[in-house]
């Protein structure tokens, strides 16, 4: 087995085990998980599978970077100071396309799945009868919250009747 082929493996070995470390993190296996618990209304589910999907895509391209890095930092580092320069690095070409290549499909699928998906899946709330509307404004440290149909305004928290049809604006 040559060289530059124990490399690769060693990477591959080290990326696999942070990605279930990464997932253990995300999905909750660890007591500090992602875990999107129930949905206060019917849109947080659509939210709530997006943040799923994409944590489920980022988790191996986030590893596979550290992977790279922390091997490369642990086997190729320097003893003392350098002699003289290095050789010259060239790139690899194939590997640039590839990684190219998987980035424009998996940003092309994420624009359609959960962007456009999604976004369809909202607007299909769009109809409802709203039983309250909110206007909410941020600056700085505070929140400025005002219900309009019924004058009111406060800065100091949101109060929202339990069932009923809210819309932000």
């Amino acid at each position: 087995m040559s060289a530059n082929r124990k490399h690769v493996l060693a990477a591959i070995a080290i990326w696999i085990a942070l990605s279930l470390v990464g997932y253990a993190f995300a999905f909750g296996y660890v007591p500090t998980g992602l875990l999107l618990k129930g949905g206060a209304s019917a849109q947080a589910d659509v939210v709530d599978e997006a943040y799923r999907l994409l944590t489920i895509l980022a988790v191996p391209v986030f590893t596979s970077v550290l992977a790279v890095v922390l091997y490369g930092l642990l086997r190729f580092r320097a003893n003392g100071e350098p002699s003289d320069d290095g050789p010259s690095v060239r790139s690899n070409t194939p590997f640039t396309v590839l990684w190219v290549a998987l980035s424009a499909v998996l940003c092309t699928f994420v624009i359609i799945h959960p962007g456009i998906t999604g976004v369809n899946e909202l607007r299909a709330y769009d109809g409802e009868d709203v039983d309250l509307v909110v206007s909410v404004q941020s600056a700085r440290f505070a929140w400025f919250v005002q219900y309009p149909e019924h004058n009111i305004k406060t800065s100091r928290e949101l109060v929202l009747p339990v069932g009923a049809v809210t819309r932000f604006y």
